[in-house]
């Protein structure tokens, strides 16, 4: 690999409420209620990966693949790696 450049392209495949830095979403099961873009921003991505031919690896969070399978499908059917994000993020300070 001497002299050759390698860029990797990954996307963590989760919702702004996942952040937990707001009060509101801290709590997993409030999740539900917020509008979730995880579908249409998904297909976006996919979208540009394809017009480009590029090559790219989706970290989903667990939270994400429980209740949107067909979008981990979506992803695998279109031939990307998929890694797992751990189930939903926790604050350090609270584990």
């Amino acid at each position: 690999m001497c002299g050759k450049t390698v860029r990797v392209l990954t996307f963590d495949i989760e919702e702004w409420f996942h952040l937990l830095d707001l009060e509101i979403s801290r709590s997993v099961k409030g999740w539900d209620k917020f509008e979730t873009r995880i579908h249409d921003n998904t297909i976006r991505i996919l979208q540009l990966l394809n017009e480009k031919k590029q090559k790219a690896t989706f970290f989903c969070l667990g939270w994400v693949c429980e209740k949107f399978p067909e979008v981990v499908k979506m992803i695998h059917d279109a031939g990307y790696e998929i890694g797992s994000h751990s189930m939903y993020h926790q604050l350090a300070y609270e584990l």
